[in-house]
Formats: structure tokens, C-alpha cells, sequence
């Protein structure tokens, strides 16, 4: 799940979602990224709050849809690394790699490619992308998870939708928002007939979906709305 939220704001939240079974994967982000410099108290939260057998935290970094270049992208995840201990990482906005005829596209594929390549030699333990739609097969085999769907409920209820062929569920994450607490479950049954393995709720809508958190995993402690 993103957990757009500050640990100043709310740093029992915080407590609570990075605690073991809460959630498997937890995005985290300082401002779009790690920050133009560092945040104190994100470092100290990140720092001290007891993580061992918690989720597997991703630092954000936006690609910019292949616009960022690669120096950049590699500082945003270095600094997630030497400045908060993050090591692994979200790349958002990630072209599908599908061209207009349908076919592999060679101009978003190449770039990413040498940034994952470059990524995993800087270091980057686990690496996730959100192209937000079913992206080209050869990026679903390039990240180690993969964000297929970031929609809201009804249309992810009601519109099509097809499981990325021959990918196993641990590769595979939907984001769904709009998405009222009675009906999480709908919400995950549908995911997990399109084939992902993870699945992340937001209740808030659009533009900024992902800056409360209600949802944790059904075993663990239930989070309210913060805002």
C-alpha cells in the first residue's frame, strides 16, 4: 500500500502499518521522491520504528514515464538507501511499453531495461513499477512486482480486465480507490480473478487517493481513515 502520509502527522499510524502482517509491501515518500534534502523526522521514523519481519518498504521515485533520466532516477535510490535505509523502491509512472500498433515498443523497453539493469548493480534489493495498466509482457518479466491496475472500484468492478498471462500473483499488484470499507472485499475478489497477488485500497478518490490508509491486511489491527 502507498502510505503517502507524513510520520509526523500520525506516527502510531505509522507504527501500526509497518508492524509484522500489517501489510507486505509499503511505499513510502518524503515529497515525490526522497526529498531535495533530508527529512529529520521521516529518517528518524524509518529508523526507529521496528520493522524486522514487517512489509518490504519502497522508496517512491518518479520516472516520468521514461522523461527522468537514468543519473536521476539512480540518485533518487541511492538517497532512499544512504539517507533513510530504503532498499528497495517504486518506480512510478512507468510507460507500458506498448506502441500504438500494439507491439513491443523498443524506445520506452531499451531505457527501462538499462535503468532496471543499473538499479539491481546499484544495489536495489527489491524493485516494483506502477505503469497503472497491463503493461508490455517483457516489463512484467523485467520488474520483480508490477502495478497493472491503479483504478477506481466500479470500473475496476464492472470493466474488463484479463490476468497477465503465464506471471505468477507475487508479481502482480492492483490499486484500487474509491473503494468504501463494506466493500474491500468485492474489490480484492476481483483482483484476485484478474491474477494479483497484491492489492492495495484506498477509500479517498481522486486527486489524492493514497493520503489516508484503512485498509491492512485481514488479520492485522484495522487502521481508520487519517485524512
Amino acid at each position: 500500500m502507498p502510505l503517502y502520509l507524513h510520520p509526523a502527522y500520525d506516527r502510531e499510524l505509522w507504527e501500526r502499518v509497518l508492524h509484522p502482517g500489517a501489510a507486505d509491501l509499503v511505499v513510502v515518500n518524503v515529497d515525490s521522491g526522497p526529498g531535495r534534502t533530508t527529512d529529520p523526522v521521516f529518517a528518524e521514523a524509518l529508523r526507529t520504528t521496528p520493522i524486522d519481519g514487517g512489509p518490504t518498504l519502497l522508496g517512491y521515485v518518479d520516472t516520468d514515464y521514461g522523461r527522468r533520466s537514468l543519473r536521476d532516477v539512480r540518485t533518487d535510490v541511492r538517497r532512499w538507501r544512504e539517507e533513510y535505509g530504503v532498499t528497495s523502491v517504486f518506480l512510478d509512472q512507468v510507460a507500458s511499453g506498448v506502441g500504438t500498433d500494439g507491439h513491443l515498443d523498443a524506445r520506452v523497453i531499451v531505457p527501462l531495461t538499462g535503468l532496471v539493469h543499473a538499479l539491481r548493480r546499484d544495489g536495489a534489493r527489491v524493485i516494483a513499477g506502477n505503469p497503472g495498466t497491463l503493461p508490455h509482457p517483457w516489463i512484467l518479466r523485467l520488474l520483480d512486482v508490477t502495478c497493472v491496475r491503479e483504478i477506481d472500484l466500479e470500473t475496476h468492478l464492472t470493466g474488463p480486465g484479463e490476468p497477465p498471462g503465464g506471471v505468477d500473483p507475487s508479481r502482480v499488484w492492483h490499486l484500487v480507490y474509491d473503494c468504501p470499507p463494506d466493500r474491500a472485499r468485492e474489490a480484492i475478489d476481483r483482483s484476485v480473478e484478474l491474477g494479483a497477488g497484491y492489492v492495495g485500497l484506498a477509500a479517498d478518490g481522486l486527486p489524492h487517493p493514497w493520503g489516508s490508509v484503512e485498509y491492512l491486511n485481514p488479520d492485522a489491527t484495522p487502521v481508520s481513515n487519517c485524512g
